[in-house]
């Protein structure tokens, strides 16, 4: 770890508004036409889910964000008041669109992941045009989670083992969504190769980890420790997201969206009786108008 990593050193990190605000990322805001202040509300995890890992056997280090020490930097666009006036005067009403994130979770134990999940996500009568899903690993103790790498924030694969006379298996999750009557696709999506290519398309980008990392094959995680955790137990298999890209533009019926899942293979939890979170976000296309100072929002 880098000293300025350190939290003696007190470090300093910054994030754009985009990546918290979604409406920024397709939109710029005439704050002058707005009447009322602007306010920008964020909640932060409880400081035992920022936690850093230690030591076996040493007190947790939690990461304390020093709240009267953050600031909100703003690029603003100033243009001669007549020029302001005037845009003012001829836009009463502005639309903007942009996309809303709605979270559906759900807890499930290893047995009903391998016989398989049929799970309403909702999203009736929303026009959605991305899902995204993730299975977690939330109901370790603290003092457990605070010892690994990622905290709750890993999204588990299907599970690589070795079968006898086999050589290694690799574990498979099969997927596909059911809206409006229809499969999104065909066939079922099984290979993990696959599952990346659905994530790509849907995010217009690759992400940027390895296969091993992803979905725990060809084995090139290091073992070299950081923070004294070897990264080939804590990281490896621990990106396996997935998301799909709704390509008919349709308003999804009352029955709303449905993912069916299965994880043939899952690490069964230490205790026997705790139970993974599987979550999963709908991308919904969202409305804001802006007439007379005042801003509000509703879905499409």
């Amino acid at each position: 770890m880098k000293a300025y990593q350190d939290l003696s050193n007190e470090p300093t990190y910054q994030i754009s508004l985009q990546d918290l605000i979604p409406f920024f990322k397709l939109n710029q805001l005439p704050a002058w036409t707005i009447t009322s202040d602007i306010y920008i509300d964020i909640t932060l995890q409880d400081a035992i889910y920022r936690t850093c890992t230690l030591e076996d056997g040493q007190a947790d280090s939690t990461f304390e964000v020093k709240k009267d020490e953050t600031k909100l930097i703003i690029d603003h666009i100033f243009y001669p008041g007549d020029v302001m006036d005037a845009w003012a005067n001829a836009n009463k009403k502005v639309q903007f669109s942009y996309f809303d994130y709605r979270l559906s979770k759900m807890s499930l134990t290893t047995n009903e992941l391998t016989t398989g999940v049929v799970r309403n996500l909702g999203g009736a009568g929303r026009i959605v045009t991305k899902v995204i899903a993730g299975l977690f690993d939330e109901n370790q103790n603290d003092t457990k989670r605070s010892l690994t790498l990622l905290n709750k924030y890993g999204s588990v694969c299907a599970l690589r083992t070795k079968g006898a006379g086999a050589g290694t298996n690799q574990g498979r999750v099969t997927s596909n969504l059911k809206f409006n009557d229809h499969f999104l696709y065909p066939v079922d999506r099984v290979l993990s190769s696959v599952h990346f290519y659905d994530l790509t398309q849907s995010e217009g980008v690759p992400p940027f980890v390895t296969r091993d990392y992803y979905s725990g094959e060809s084995r090139t995680t290091s073992a070299t420790q950081f923070n004294f955790r070897s990264q080939i137990d804590f990281l490896r298999g621990q990106f396996f997201f997935q998301a799909w890209r709704l390509n008919r533009n349709e308003r999804i019926s009352s029955r709303g969206i449905e993912l069916y899942q299965t994880y043939n293979i899952i690490t069964a939890l230490a205790d026997g009786t705790s139970t993974y979170t599987l979550k999963c976000w709908l991308e919904v296309l969202k409305y804001a108008e802006l007439e007379d100072g005042k801003m509000t929002c509703y879905f499409a």
